[in-house]
């Protein structure tokens, strides 16, 4: 996959100052939109005519207010010839309830539906980047609910027909500086020693490689399930609460089902209790998953 360019949209905009009620500031202009619509235009083209299949992906759009350069770009026409779209989607300085997986899902969908309504076309998304670091300071996510996060979002993506690929941000941190919110974002500590999260991307990417006959319903608010099909043709469900503020809901499984706490240790029992770290059922093969085995916590 070839990928032009990485977060210019965050080049364009040069920090700005306030002066009491003033705001100054400026704007890089060989970051504007319009002047990387003609570099992804020419790049695209000249990938394209070495004859290559991969696939050409432009935006690699960072944090973008409003989409606002976004919105100018695909107007300059930067995904002229493209074969997708690619974003990198972070929340991990968000107030702390925002900081799921279940957000980025949401403004996943939004970014889907401004590309397809500017562009004109269904075109597919690429998420470059997301990921939750491992980070002692303000912007930290501790290890247990950035693992949660990981397994809902890729078990989330399936659902997504649009949705081309997910990379996770990144496989190893790149340094031991606690004050160095870049340093900690890894699958893995910089010792290589495997943080829970390795075990949830793992497992779920391993659940959903294979999955057909997706779907995923809401049976309440801060509920999600999916459910499909395994390579056996055996159903497979999975369901997660979005948040963990509160407790939100237990699970009934079919009788003769067999039901693991993703990434738990088998000798675990395991309760009903739906939380942000999926149950994964494996049903009996004619079982329907009624929404009422979803029972609200009073």
């Amino acid at each position: 996959i070839y990928e032009i360019g990485n977060e210019w949209n965050m080049r364009w905009k040069r920090p700005q100052k306030r002066l009491g009620p003033l705001t100054i500031g400026s704007r890089d202009e060989e970051f504007s939109p319009e002047t990387y619509g003609a570099w992804a235009q020419a790049a695209t083209q000249a990938i394209k005519e070495t004859g290559t299949k991969a696939p050409v992906v432009i935006g690699a759009i960072g944090d973008d207010d409003g989409w606002v350069w976004t919105k100018q770009a695909i107007a300059a026409g930067m995904l002229r010839g493209a074969d997708g779209i690619s974003v990198h989607m972070y929340n991990h300085c968000n107030r702390m309830p925002d900081r799921t997986a279940e957000n980025i899902v949401d403004r996943l969908i939004s970014f889907h539906q401004l590309a397809y309504t500017a562009s004109g076309r269904d075109i597919p998304v690429y998420l470059t980047e997301y990921g939750w670091p491992s980070y002692p300071e303000a912007c930290g996510v501790p290890y247990d609910r950035a693992a949660a996060n990981v397994a809902q979002l890729i078990l989330t993506a399936p659902s997504l027909p649009w949705l081309a690929g997910a990379w996770f941000y990144e496989l190893r941190d790149r340094g031991l500086n606690p004050k160095d919110l870049e340093d900690h974002f890894g699958l893995i500590e910089r010792d290589g020693a495997a943080k829970p999260a390795l075990c949830t991307f793992r497992e779920a990417a391993r659940l959903v490689r294979d999955l057909t006959d997706v779907r995923l319903s809401k049976p309440t608010e801060s509920v999600r399930w999916l459910t499909g099909r395994g390579a056996d043709g055996l159903p497979i469900w999975a369901i997660w609460a979005t948040g963990d503020e509160t407790p939100t809901a237990t699970f009934s499984a079919p009788e003769g089902s067999r039901v693991e706490r993703m990434c738990a240790d088998p000798s675990t029992p395991t309760d009903a209790a739906i939380r942000m770290m999926p149950l994964v059922i494996y049903p009996p093969t004619n079982a329907e998953p009624y929404p009422e085995r979803v029972m609200l916590r009073k």
